[in-house]
């Protein structure tokens, strides 16, 4: 299994192996760290609004639609890393 979420000797020899894991790692990393950005959006958008005050509330909705973005270009980033690696279904 090639190491997703650390740099470590690769295990697959292929041309240009050490970029596509750190594009497979970076992918991987920046999906995560979305994903948590976006569940703190959720927090502050719609389980607790009346905490925050409007432009927080704001900034918050427009924070998901940007963080739903990183998530789509981190998937793309594990894509083209496993293509790179000769995995067609991942």
């Amino acid at each position: 299994m090639l190491s997703q979420f650390s740099l470590k000797s690769p295990l697959v020899q292929v041309q240009y192996c050490k970029q596509f894991q750190r594009c497979l790692v970076a992918g991987n990393v920046l999906m995560l760290i979305s994903l948590f950005a976006i569940l703190g959006c959720l927090y502050v958008s719609y389980l607790q609004p009346e905490q925050f005050s409007l432009v927080q509330q704001i900034s918050s909705h427009i924070a998901m639609i940007l963080l739903a973005t990183f998530i789509k270009v981190g998937y793309v980033m594990r894509g083209i890393a496993m293509n790179g690696f000769g995995l067609k279904a991942f």
